[in-house]
């Protein structure tokens, strides 16, 4: 049988995963969900990377391991929205 998943916004994850794996998806939910949140109060232009960073508790280097540019990272949130 198959172990049980959970969903982090698109993302499964099987329980049974090693604990990095699962760490480092709920990570990577942290930025996306915080910069969503940013972007709908600000706006793009006026969301900074650091303050994303910061906002999500993360440093700027795992910001950038995951989305390198903030381009990148907009642009998974028209994906999620577009097929």
């Amino acid at each position: 049988s198959f172990p049980r998943k959970y969903d982090y916004s698109n993302e499964t994850v099987y329980e049974k995963e090693p604990l990095y794996v699962r760490k480092g998806v709920q990570t990577r939910n942290m930025i996306y969900q915080t910069a969503k949140q940013l972007f709908y109060d600000k706006g793009y232009e006026k969301t900074k990377i650091k303050e994303i960073a910061d906002t999500a508790e993360v440093p700027i280097g795992l910001f950038t391991y995951y989305f390198k540019t903030k381009i990148r990272l907009f642009s998974t949130f028209t994906l999620s929205f577009h097929p």
